[in-house]
């Protein structure tokens, strides 16, 4: 954890895997907003039964998709988690040929 914040000691593995962690943390606020979309816009009818001057009156009314919704956000994590670690695998393979061409003197 020391040669952490020191530079030049820290392997390009190990600083795209902190990389990598750390990029997980902003993906949860896109997540949040498309799952909170999803639960507004997406509504189905629930029937309720009132009663108005004695006589019972059935009526409709919209409800929020709450389980849509949580579905949704979490989905949306999942699949930009996974690009996220497709993107950082690529960046391994790019620093790994580098290291593998400065190390042969080409």
């Amino acid at each position: 954890m020391r040669n952490l914040f020191i530079l030049g000691k820290t392997t390009s593995f190990r600083a795209i895997t902190i990389l990598f962690y750390m990029g997980l943390i902003p993906l949860i606020v896109p997540s949040y907003f498309l799952g909170n979309f999803i639960y507004l816009t997406n509504t189905y009818s629930e029937e309720v039964q009132s009663i108005y001057n004695g006589q019972p009156i059935l009526s409709f009314q919209d409800i929020n998709n709450a389980p849509l919704g949580v579905l949704g956000g979490v989905v949306t994590f999942v699949v930009l988690s996974i690009l996220w670690k497709v993107l950082c695998e690529l960046l391994i393979i790019l620093f790994r040929y580098f290291e593998s061409n400065t190390q042969n003197g080409i």
